[in-house]
């Protein structure tokens, strides 16, 4: 899954799951939005750019399950356990491993439980994933469905914003 699939679908269910169960509780999407996409942003400029010859493919020390652990407790001690915030970020950094199928690499999921060298996958240069990706998207449905689905749930919600004119609560507060 890629930009669009993870944002867009960890936002819409955050959304929908809001109105359902937690009955509009205030919560910053700004701090989702960071989460559901935070394991790439650390993990694929070192393993596609800084350590492509050792890690590959991008998935390392963010994808594993320590990660949103330890944002969990990091936010704890940061906020004192006011409002939802630690958890928020640590449930969509969880939601993108599970957006990305990580069980199916248990090496990454539970490191270093089978060691500490991260498994080597492809070790492609930036421009070799990006060709990959644009032929994914292009032709495999289990990528492009979501990131179909993604972008049109955040552009939903951008016309949303714009047209009640909350861009700027939702920039200031993370709030629709």
């Amino acid at each position: 899954m890629l930009f669009f699939g993870h944002t867009g679908t960890t936002l819409g269910l955050l959304w929908l799951l809001n109105k359902i169960i937690f009955k509009e509780k205030q919560l910053d999407y700004r701090l989702a939005f960071l989460g559901s996409i935070l394991p790439d942003i650390i993990d694929k400029p070192l393993g596609l750019i800084l350590l492509r010859y050792n890690l590959g493919d991008g998935r390392a020390f963010a994808h594993t399950l320590i990660f949103p652990i330890l944002l969990f407790i990091i936010g704890l001690y940061i906020t004192r356990r006011k409002e939802g915030s630690p958890f928020l970020l640590s449930a969509c950094v969880a939601g993108h491993l599970i957006l990305d199928q990580i069980w199916l690499e248990p090496k990454v999921l539970f490191w270093p439980a089978y060691g500490i060298i991260f498994p080597y996958h492809r070790g492609d240069t930036f421009w070799v994933w990006f060709y990959q990706w644009l032929s994914q998207l292009k032709f495999n449905p289990q990528v492009f469905v979501p990131e179909i689905t993604g972008f049109i749930i955040l552009l939903i919600m951008f016309v949303y914003l714009v047209k009640n004119k909350k861009t700027r609560l939702f920039i200031w507060q993370g709030k629709f």
